[in-house]
């Protein structure tokens, strides 16, 4: 199982350079102007700003409870809210944290994730699996998927589940195919005079690789490869 370091998964850093607290999470004006439109009272304001910008960075919503204090201070002391930041942990569990959300997904142009956004991830993983075998690769050619088609992403154990899963139903189509090409080349042989099967078998192996063989070495060649 995939670790998710070991992915293109995004997470927030334990450390924050100074350069990323200004590049990545420090409030434009537009997105100001909408937390002052959507939120009242300090705390709510500052939850927003928090979760919208670690939003951004990651593409879900994590608890502000898991957000370096340093991204926080830096956005409460960016907006003058620091007073806020005692009361923040009650925003976590506050009715107004879920009506943000959506706000957010509006505001980004970012579809929540579900059966539409399940599907692509299905989609791209099934691809990926015929010719890749790492479930760290097919998480990442799911993750890039949904991120182009604008999804918000799911938990990571989602991915390695869907993964997992994936990759071995794609794995047995290859080998049931396997097998049943090879029972068609035993019955195609099996059907000529014993005498004669081996030298025939012989001439005519070539025209059956050109025919019904060609599939069985390119679906062999993509699960080896």
């Amino acid at each position: 199982m995939p670790t998710v370091q070991e992915t293109a998964y995004p997470r927030l850093k334990s450390s924050v350079s100074a350069r990323d607290l200004v590049t990545i999470y420090t409030p434009l004006p537009h997105e100001i102007t909408l937390a002052e439109q959507v939120t009242r009272g300090e705390v709510a304001y500052l939850g927003f700003l928090v979760l919208l910008k670690t939003f951004q960075r990651l593409g879900y919503f994590v608890l502000l409870s898991q957000v370096p204090t340093a991204i926080v201070e830096h956005i409460a002391s960016f907006t003058k809210t620091s007073t806020a930041l005692s009361e923040l942990p009650k925003f976590d569990v506050s009715g107004t944290r879920f009506r943000h959300i959506p706000v957010i997904r509006k505001f980004l142009h970012v579809q929540a994730y579900g059966t539409e956004a399940r599907h692509t991830m299905v989609l791209a993983m099934s691809e990926a699996a015929r010719t890749k075998e790492d479930l760290a690769d097919l998480i990442n050619v799911a993750i890039e998927e949904l991120v182009r088609k604008k999804y918000e992403l799911p938990a990571f154990d989602t991915l390695v589940r869907a993964a997992r899963h994936i990759r071995t139903v794609v794995y047995h189509q290859f080998y049931r195919h396997v097998e049943a090409t090879g029972s068609r080349l035993r019955r195609c042989c099996a059907s000529w005079a014993p005498t004669a099967r081996r030298t025939v078998c012989t001439r005519h192996f070539g025209n059956w690789v050109a025919c019904c063989g060609r599939s069985f070495y390119s679906n062999t060649w993509a699960v080896r490869s």
